[in-house]
């Protein structure tokens, strides 16, 4: 069997790899004009069917004074998040068996620290 480019070119497979480049470009071009054209189209057919289009979401972001209350969660939420982080043991499991027991019946003081807070 023969290695070479007139094995290539006797079996078409230039005009081979350029159909299969076109097509596959021609695919990509499709779906990008699909995603393109979608919310107008979606738009278009709200707006023909009765049905009024979703209105804009405004970016305005209201501001409330924030309570006391609030203010000092936020504040201990914080700090604990900050403590926990700098402690090195979030999701680490320590036990702190005593010299005069086995390791085995220490299991009731083992300590267990997730890495899933539940506060955040």
């Amino acid at each position: 069997m023969s290695v070479g480019w007139e094995n290539v070119v006797a079996g078409k497979g230039i005009e081979l790899a350029l159909i299969g480049t076109s097509i596959i470009f021609l695919s990509l071009l499709a779906i990008s004009g699909f995603i393109y054209l979608l919310p107008r189209v979606l738009a278009l057919i709200a707006t023909l069917s009765g049905r009024n289009a979703a209105a804009p979401i405004s970016t305005e972001i209201k501001k409330e004074p924030l309570s006391v209350a609030e203010k000092e969660a936020i504040i201990a939420l914080v700090l604990h998040l900050e403590l926990e982080y700098q402690s090195g043991e979030s999701g680490s499991v320590t036990l702190r068996p005593h010299e005069s027991r086995s390791i085995w019946s220490s299991s009731a003081r083992m300590r267990s620290l997730s890495s899933w807070s539940h506060h955040a």
